[in-house]
């Protein structure tokens, strides 16, 4: 008779197989239907009872985040990221002070709207601004890429597996964003600081004068001014809930301004909600699905552990924020960062706190190492592809390695001192 665990080790691998399939370019493959299909199989087979996989969904997660790329889908069909990313072409005199102003926007956003959305709908903004200026893309895009990461960090919508930690952890937002964010700064910085060097012999010293006139304008001011109130009354209203509703979670409060934005948007015409609905990533939210169901598998018939002491994480103790950073590390890299997170979720809970947060930080970070490390970066890769310019991974590797050492190094650092 075959064991439960050789059932789910199967599954596991071939589910882990396909992903990685499906990361390479020019392959038809979807990630989320791998996640998807590797879950069905796991209740198929019965390694997780169906009740089991339904309660391993963790809604709330997927509230968060579909209602933050409801609202991400709100400020894209008005055209703001464009707008801003030409306001910065236009301020710029240098492709070192262009490259800067996208890596501060694109962190900027993507600490309010999840990370993914972001590089979803600026990729195809930054290879036209690159085309019209006669710049080489790859600094950018992969400047992008990084910069979506850590600045993700900061917050619990700015990337799915943070969505994740401070669902499953409760922490409260103003905790959460009190904590990490002083590490997307520091982050933030030594990225600014390392990018433009190495970048800079492929940069233009001086780019021509682009007049104001050529800036595009919004598409309707009205409706952009009335998604990024509810942007903000949402983050207040995340703020509040532990005082207000603290059984509540964060995703009811995202998932209400973006219900509330796109049946205002109604007003604005028929094809403005059908333009939006399309705009959102439903892909991300089958991928959580799928995952979710899967590593459920992987806990109930106990392959989790031996996974983890091969990494040399302690099952019954709390682990220390180097571990914590090294295994983050190492999984990321392996599975991508959000699956590395739900396995490492059960040694987070028992180390408290302090462990939720290491983990968010450390996986979100060390997700830049490659280009399979994270899903922005191969969303930015395969949307770069699809606009003719293809993304070396050796590049990739190469400059991502140079900034998450030092970055991992003063996570490992930060939440030993801050954290730990």
């Amino acid at each position: 008779m075959v064991e439960r665990w050789m059932v789910a080790l199967g599954i596991f691998a071939a589910t882990y197989v396909l992903i990685s399939v499906a990361r390479l370019p020019h392959i038809p493959l979807q990630r989320p239907y791998a996640a998807l299909l590797g879950g069905a199989m796991m209740v198929v087979l019965g390694v997780v009872p169906p009740l089991t996989a339904l309660q391993a969904i963790d809604g709330g997660v997927l509230a968060l985040l579909l209602g933050m790329m409801m609202l991400a889908a709100a400020l894209e069909w008005c055209g703001f990221f464009g707008w801003c990313a030409q306001r910065l072409r236009a301020r710029a005199v240098s492709g070192v002070q262009l490259l800067r102003s996208v890596i501060v926007l694109t962190a900027l956003s993507s600490a309010l709207i999840l990370n993914d959305t972001v590089v979803l709908l600026m990729t195809p903004i930054v290879i036209r601004l690159c085309m019209q200026a006669k710049l080489p893309p790859m600094p950018y895009l992969i400047g992008m890429a990084l910069a979506a990461n850590i600045g993700s960090v900061a917050t619990p919508m700015g990337n799915p597996q943070n969505a994740y930690v401070a669902s499953a952890s409760g922490i409260p937002l103003v905790t959460f964003v009190a904590l990490l964010l002083p590490l997307a700064v520091g982050s933030l910085l030594i990225a600014l600081l390392i990018l433009p060097r190495l970048f800079a012999r492929d940069l233009p010293a001086v780019l021509p004068e682009v007049g104001a006139t050529a800036i595009e304008p919004l598409r309707d001011v009205g409706l952009l001014r009335l998604t990024l109130a509810t942007i903000a009354a949402v983050v207040v209203g995340m703020a509040l809930l532990p005082l207000l509703a603290p059984s509540l979670p964060l995703g009811v409060v995202a998932l209400l301004g973006g219900t509330l934005v796109l049946l205002c948007a109604c007003g604005w015409g028929r094809a403005v909600p059908t333009a939006m609905v399309r705009l959102i990533d439903w892909e991300v939210l089958l991928l959580f699905v799928g995952l979710f169901v899967l590593l459920a598998g992987v806990t109930q018939a106990g392959l989790h552990r031996p996974m983890l002491a091969a990494l040399g994480v302690p099952l019954e103790s709390r682990p220390s924020p180097a571990v914590l950073v090294l295994a983050s590390a190492v999984l990321a890299n392996l599975l991508s960062n959000v699956p590395s997170t739900l396995l490492l979720a059960p040694i987070a809970r028992a180390g408290g706190a302090g462990s939720w947060l290491t983990l968010a930080g450390a996986s979100t970070l060390a997700g830049n190492a490659t280009m399979i490390g994270a899903a922005a970066n191969l969303i930015v890769a395969q949307k770069a592809s699809r606009a003719g310019v293809e993304l070396s991974w050796r590049t990739f590797t190469v400059v991502g390695l140079a900034v998450t050492i030092p970055t991992l190094l003063f996570c490992a650092l930060y939440a030993s001192v801050l954290l730990g």
